[in-house]
């Protein structure tokens, strides 16, 4: 199993988020006519929460791109019906070889992490972020 499938299971055993997709395409409104994948998105209490999950490194770049595309085009993208109503953005991104998860801010600069050492700490996680 992907770790984007593995991921969404763990959003979904949370049972917090109201709407969840995996590998959820979107137009990228920086160059015309390509496509971005986000690994998980969830809304919960009209907030979207961006996952972008990495075996490696943390690419801050990308998710300060996340971050910019769904918060600045948040009119275009709801006028499209890609995604249900959300008021707010949060990016994340995880590791769940490492169990972590992190928050980042639109600037790129870490709000918080999370570690966990077990599957029901971390959907604890999920259900309180």
């Amino acid at each position: 199993m992907s770790d984007e499938d593995t991921f969404e299971k763990y959003l979904k055993l949370a049972n917090k988020f109201t709407f969840i997709d995996t590998c959820f395409k979107v137009l990228n409104w920086k160059e015309n006519g390509s496509i971005i994948e986000i690994d998980n998105l969830g809304i919960k209490n009209k907030i979207l929460y961006i996952f972008e999950g990495k075996k490696g490194k943390i690419d801050i770049h990308q998710l300060k791109e996340r971050f910019i595309l769904f918060q600045n085009n948040r009119t275009w993208i709801l006028s499209k019906e890609i995604v249900p109503f959300y008021g707010f953005v949060k990016v994340f991104h995880y590791n769940l070889k490492r169990q972590k998860i992190i928050e980042v801010n639109i600037k790129g600069d870490i709000l918080e992490t999370y570690a966990y050492k077990t599957i029901p700490e971390f959907i604890r996680i999920l259900q309180k972020i």
